[in-house]
């Protein structure tokens, strides 16, 4: 499991929009057209489908 980064702020509305609080979560891995998000607390991994491009 690779290391979490900070959230930009596209990331931060984004997850926002989903409902999810963005303070619980970093960047796990972003790719053109999924983004994976990493729960502090428990470790979960979640991806998201996104048509963002680069980010």
């Amino acid at each position: 499991m690779k290391q979490g980064k900070k959230l930009t702020r596209k990331m931060i509305k984004f997850l926002e929009d989903k409902g999810l609080n963005p303070s619980d979560y970093l960047v796990e891995r972003k790719t053109s057209t999924e983004v994976g998000f990493i729960h502090k607390e428990s470790k979960q991994v979640i991806y998201f489908k996104c048509d963002w491009g680069k980010i």
